[in-house]
């Protein structure tokens, strides 16, 4: 357990198992792993972390990586985050990462 700012213990839910898989261990085509790449996105959390839409916005990635990069996610029983990286920011740090990792491992879970 971690304890937060105001004092209350928090699920520590930081998601370094995902952290691990590194972007060239996925297996993705050359064009898929470079548009991740080049866009910052280095391991699993990161694309966990993302909503679809933040995929397919990134530059060099259009429908066919994202569905590629949406399949990869499916084989591990994972999915892209619901929530927009920017209501993240708007709802604050606590939520932020937490809530992000909750859905992926929720989801992790269900498949296992």
């Amino acid at each position: 357990m971690l304890t937060n700012d105001n004092g209350s213990e928090s699920l520590n839910l930081v998601g370094e198992e995902f952290a691990v898989v590194k972007i060239l261990d996925l297996d993705l085509t050359v064009r898929a792993t470079n548009a991740l790449l080049n866009n910052g996105i280095e391991n699993l959390k990161d694309i966990i972390l993302m909503t679809e839409n933040e995929i397919a916005n990134m530059r060099g990635a259009g429908r066919k990586v994202k569905e590629e990069i949406k399949l990869a996610l499916l084989e591990r029983g994972l999915s892209f985050s619901l929530i927009s990286q920017s209501e993240i920011r708007k709802r604050g740090r606590l939520f932020s990462t937490e809530l992000a990792l909750i859905e992926a491992k929720k989801n992790f879970n269900k498949e296992n």
